[in-house]
């Protein structure tokens, strides 16, 4: 008997655990969307920033003088906007493979972690409710 409600309550909860797994994957990709959305746009806002400085200062210190000029093409310009604009291109791979990491991480942990968490609070739910109900029978028999 006791076998058979041991086995009905593990039964139950791995039934309620699958009715809530579709709900929790849905939530983890919406909460992984979100979460892109958030490192793209503050990402982009700050990138652009740093690059908008960056060009300024450029541009005020070509102003000063000091420029290398070979066949009429000012060269420590050339190598400032390059070095500008691959920085630009390095925040924008670091910004996408941080993206990628952190929706990686939200869909498989999210779900695992919560499942985990789910499992473990049941079982010692299912615990206590059999230590109970064997607290009660015991007693029961006695009396008869």
């Amino acid at each position: 008997m006791q076998k058979n409600v041991e086995a009905m309550a593990k039964f139950t909860v791995k039934i309620l655990a699958t009715m809530l797994e579709i709900p929790i994957f849905v939530l983890a990709v919406w909460l992984a969307i979100t979460a892109n959305s958030l490192i793209h746009t503050t990402g982009m806002v700050f990138g652009k920033t740093v690059m908008g400085g960056m060009l300024e200062t450029s541009l005020s210190q070509n102003a000063t003088g000091g420029n290398m000029q070979v066949a009429g093409v000012n060269l420590t310009n050339l190598f400032t906007e390059m070095k500008i604009y691959f920085i630009d291109g390095f925040f924008e791979v670091a910004i996408a493979v941080f993206s990628i990491v952190i929706i990686y991480k939200i869909i498989i942990s999210l779900h695992t972690e919560l499942f985990q968490a789910i499992d473990l609070a049941s079982t010692s739910a299912i615990d206590n409710s059999i230590d109970s109900m064997r607290t009660e029978a015991g007693g029961w028999g006695a009396r008869i």
